[in-house]
């Protein structure tokens, strides 16, 4: 049942939000964007710890593939803000932070 039902809301919802997330983001610009990938999360997060049942999960699912589609939005902010001569230091600054950070909580959740 998590395989069949679960588990694809992610890959369509992240899929078709997607494209509007594009659009949008070129509407409002960044910030607003950015934003909504951090309410994102934490509505994920928040439906994953306290919620049951299966409609449930979808849903956290569904919040889920707005957060991580919305994560473009913060990668290219950051590649507009910088020179391109920058471009690898901070790509590797970015992606230490977020590893460092994704370390930090499963570590925190053992």
């Amino acid at each position: 049942q998590l395989y069949f039902e679960v588990y694809p809301v992610w890959t369509y919802s992240y899929l078709s939000l997607l494209i509007v997330v594009f659009l949008v983001t070129d509407l409002l610009r960044y910030k607003p964007i950015i934003v909504f990938e951090g309410f994102g999360y934490i509505i994920s997060w928040t439906l994953l710890l306290w919620a049951r049942g299966v409609p449930a999960m979808q849903a956290m699912e569904f919040m889920f593939g707005v957060a991580t589609s919305t994560e473009v939005a913060y990668y290219t902010y950051i590649y507009a803000k910088v020179s391109q001569e920058y471009y690898q230091r901070v790509t590797s600054y970015t992606r230490t932070a977020i590893l460092v950070g994704r370390f930090a909580s499963g570590l925190l959740a053992q």
